[in-house]
């Protein structure tokens, strides 16, 4: 599958892809089922539309009409657009630990849907009006899922893990009272790691 969604990508080839972590494999076979279906949903359109418009003009006053998105096969485009499945497991283990925020729980549908494959170690970083499922630091910035409240818009932030990990971020502006994005790179301005044990 990997090498049909992917084939020009030399990672996937039978060389390398017993190197790569397993988390990485997951996340890419998840994306390459999301593209694949995307495509077939696209083609299967215009079928269904033209199908529900015959079905439509030759039906019988008691019969009910057909809506296009009846006769999809595959999954509409709201269900194409759910996150990630490793920020679903993250956010089952932070409600499980009882530190998911109440007022992040307009993402809980969408996330609870698209959960799949292990929680990562690092589920869950926060603070009063922000926080990021799965965070992952890469040179100067953090990647997750971020959720955010408009308080904390072109505000320094400290983002405190379970772990004791301490993440200090700048947010850039968030353009609405709530918002959650998997696309966002949080500017890192410092992390603290926990102590090591004795």
């Amino acid at each position: 599958m990997l090498k049909h969604t992917f084939p020009g990508d030399r990672e996937f080839c039978w060389g390398e892809y017993a190197n790569l972590p397993y988390t990485y494999v997951i996340e890419a076979v998840q994306r390459g089922r999301k593209a694949v279906i995307r495509q077939a949903h696209l083609a299967e359109r215009p079928i269904a539309q033209l199908t529900s418009i015959l079905f439509n003009v030759n039906r019988g006053k008691k019969t009910k009409p057909v809506r296009p998105e009846e006769l999809y096969h595959y999954a509409s485009q709201e269900d194409l657009n759910l996150p990630s499945g490793r920020f679903g497991r993250a956010m089952e283990r932070a409600i499980s630990e009882s530190l998911f925020p109440s007022w992040a729980l307009f993402t809980y549908k969408e996330l609870a849907k698209s959960a799949a494959g292990p929680c990562p170690e690092e589920y869950i970083a926060l603070c009063d009006d922000v926080c990021i499922l799965a965070p992952e630091v890469d040179g100067g910035v953090l990647h997750g899922l971020v959720i955010a409240q408009e308080s904390a818009g072109n505000k320094v932030r400290q983002l405190v893990s379970p772990s004791g990990a301490i993440y200090t971020v700048r947010i850039p502006k968030v353009p609405t009272k709530f918002v959650a994005e998997e696309g966002w790179e949080l500017e890192l301005l410092n992390v603290q790691q926990p102590p090591e044990p004795v």
